[in-house]
């Protein structure tokens, strides 16, 4: 599989490579729709939102990307009406799990 991201040169001028990999990697893994809202998190997708808390900003994947990512993924698509819930638990699940083994 392949994704192609197309970029705006003048919005990420001035960035870290590493960072934008990251934040591009977010996207689309996460295969959400970008909002420009900040998220209420330490996040890479807030990289790119306006008048977020400087708090919520991250140069690189955070704990909670990353718990996302494995609450994705762990998911099954079937059935629907339970993904929101197996996502959330699962991102509780892989955050637990990193604060029990000393990773924060």
């Amino acid at each position: 599989a392949g994704a192609i991201v197309i970029v705006d040169v003048k919005a990420v001028m001035g960035r870290e490579l590493g960072t934008l990999g990251d934040y591009f990697s977010m996207l689309v893994l996460a295969q959400a729709p970008h909002t420009g809202r900040c998220q209420p998190a330490p996040s890479i997708s807030n990289l790119m939102a306006e008048g977020c808390n400087a708090e919520f900003h991250t140069a690189a994947l955070s704990e909670v990307d990353l718990a996302l990512l494995i609450g994705l993924y762990n998911t099954p698509l079937e059935p629907e009406l339970l993904q929101r819930a197996r996502i959330i638990g699962n991102m509780r699940k892989a955050l637990e799990a990193d604060f029990t083994t000393g990773k924060r």
